[in-house]
């Protein structure tokens, strides 16, 4: 017993000591002591160390002689025929080398296809992986069988012709395979500058949808596609043809309609609500795509600058016309409020808003709520006409009424802000220390923010404090569409003393008024500065989820946008972004096409 114990313990030994010297590099060592022990116990960890030895020391006709004496062995294990032919191949012989692929594949058991691919694919040998799943296809019987690996290793020899066969021929009978082709495609979008991969995607699936005009993968595929385009044109006339052949009512160009008008391509956006307006009551999206119709040519007044003035004329005429038949109701006050946006900051029609909104505020046959969102956003109206106690007045009315509802936070913050823009800072401070704890997670955030940048900028020795004046003057002004009137103020912080701290709050607000005026390339050079430079300052969050929108939306490289979603999502987990990165990231994969 005490010889068996001691036995043991040697071979325990002898083992340790033999791996020590082959993460040594000690390869001689290694090989005596793996050979003694692989005689001793055939086992796999044994076999494979004690080749990798031989093959180290270039011992080729022991590592041949190994090698058969394991498939002696394990006849049934096509691992070790492969590694023989690896061996052949180390020595130069490589007609040796491929009699033997070439015998394995031909020799295929229907059992074997995974483990032998995954056996080449391990040795780089993708054309035998490629082989062993089409001789595994053939003895199936089944038409798609392991269209999906076959895809994966077309893709890796550059082959995406034939890779994009495979995904067709797999969605061809097996359309519940969508998502799983189109996160894999996902790929296709990296390093292809010059669009071959996504010309070839394209041109193979309008060929599939003529061929197969009711396969609704292809379709869908194809949608997806031209959304990762941003080619929304594109993504139309397919769902334009889905909801047609399905029967859908307007259901798949409702959503490419939602998605180009996130995606600011309003032209697309306007033309897929006017066809689901021109179905009329057929379907039950017709009085939300009248509504958003309206909703996308207010967005196009500012987007690009260079129209503002012609637009804001021709969607006023035509918001008159919507309000002249329909009356202001809880349904539609949303699209009343931009339209009264368009008249005071866009049209020079201030005092006509006001007059607008006092009417429905005072005699609208409107919710309380919704007659509460009209009051702030009147209050807001009175700033601008400098009438900032009867401001002051209207939001505080707001915070009594809805004490109870998240509208009266939103009010308080107005209140406080306005109290920065008059210089009242100790005020303004008090306020936004309460609202810090606010139940509104963007109120409560945009109080800290407020609050640690007075905190951060008051100066002791200066009662104007005129950085931060001039910092919430340039605020406002932005708020209210006056990009270049602001970029004065920011300018001029860089010529008081102590303006430091503010430098990062000053980049952000220069990136802001960089995409008013559609200079893309500078916002994100701007953003990008502040999230290298000020990585664990408040803004940096929101700085980062700004940068991916700009890089999804206006630069339109979703490959980045997706990277910087998912790093806000890491980086940053608490931020107030973190369910809006984590669902455009989910967008962009194409999640929300099925």
């Amino acid at each position: 017993m005490f010889w068996g114990v001691a036995k043991s313990q040697q071979t325990e030994n002898e083992n340790k000591l033999a791996f020590e010297y082959f993460n040594n590099q000690e390869y001689e060592k290694a090989s005596l002591l793996f050979e003694k022990l692989y005689n001793t116990s055939p086992t796999n960890t044994n076999y494979e160390y004690y080749l990798q030895t031989l093959i180290h020391l270039s011992q080729w006709k022991e590592a041949e002689k190994l090698v058969k004496k394991q498939i002696r062995l394990h006849p049934k294990i096509g691992k070790y025929q492969i590694e023989l032919g690896h061996i052949f191949d180390l020595q130069g012989e490589n007609n040796k080398a491929k009699k033997q692929y070439e015998a394995i594949v031909a020799n295929l058991e229907q059992s074997e296809v995974n483990e032998i691919a995954n056996v080449f694919a391990a040795y780089h040998l993708n054309d035998y992986t490629i082989k062993t799943y089409l001789q595994g296809r053939k003895r199936s019987e089944k038409e798609d069988a392991y269209a999906m690996e076959l895809a994966l290793c077309y893709r890796a020899a550059k082959e995406y012709e034939k890779a994009m066969q495979e995904y067709l021929l797999l969605l061809r009978l097996q359309e519940n395979k969508l998502l799983d082709v189109e996160s894999t495609m996902l790929t296709w979008w990296l390093n292809d500058d010059d669009y071959a991969k996504r010309t070839i995607i394209r041109n193979n699936l309008l060929k599939a949808i003529n061929k197969y005009p009711e396969n609704q993968a292809y379709s869908n595929l194809m949608i997806w596609y031209a959304v990762q385009e941003k080619d929304f044109s594109l993504a139309l006339k397919q769902a334009k043809a889905f909801d047609k052949r399905y029967k859908t009512n307007g259901a798949k160009v409702m959503q490419i309609a939602d998605y180009a008008f996130d995606c600011k391509d309003y032209t697309t956006a306007k033309e897929a609500y006017e066809h689901i307006v021109s179905l009329e009551y057929t379907t039950i999206y017709f009085e939300e795509a009248q509504q958003k119709r309206l909703f996308t040519l207010l967005a196009a007044v500012s987007y690009p600058p260079k129209t503002i003035l012609t637009n804001a004329e021709k969607v006023d005429k035509e918001l008159k016309q919507y309000f002249s038949k329909y009356a202001v109701s809880d349904q539609n006050v949303l699209l009343y409020r931009q339209w009264m946006t368009l008249k005071s900051e866009y049209l020079n029609e201030l005092d006509i808003a006001v007059g607008m909104l006092l009417q429905q505020v005072e005699h609208g046959k409107l919710g309380e709520k919704q007659k509460a969102m009209l009051k702030i956003d009147l209050a807001d109206l009175k700033v601008l006409q400098n009438d900032v106690w009867e401001a002051t007045l209207l939001y505080s009315q707001v915070e009594k009424a809805m004490s109870n509802d998240t509208l009266a936070q939103r009010a308080k913050l107005s209140n406080a802000k306005l109290s920065l823009l008059m210089g009242e800072i100790e005020w303004a401070e008090a306020q936004l220390d309460v609202l810090r704890a606010a139940t509104s997670k963007y109120v409560a955030n945009d109080a800290m923010y407020l609050s640690l940048l007075v905190a951060d900028n008051k100066l002791e020795d200066d009662s104007l404090n005129r950085p931060l004046q001039q910092f919430f003057t340039a605020l406002f002004l932005i708020e209210h569409h006056r990009p270049q009137e602001a970029l004065v103020y920011l300018d001029s912080i860089s010529n008081e003393k102590d303006h430091a701290s503010l430098n990062d709050d000053i980049l952000f607000q220069k990136a802001k008024i960089a995409i008013a005026n559609a200079d893309y390339q500078l916002a994100d050079s701007l953003y990008n500065e502040l999230i290298s430079n000020y990585p664990f300052d408040l803004l940096a969050d929101d700085a980062l989820f700004e940068r991916a929108f700009l890089q999804e939306f206006y630069l339109k490289d979703n490959i980045t946008a997706m990277q910087l979603y998912q790093r806000l999502v890491t980086d940053y987990p608490d931020s107030v972004f973190t369910i809006e990165a984590r669902k455009r990231y989910r967008t962009l994969r194409g999640d929300i096409f099925h």
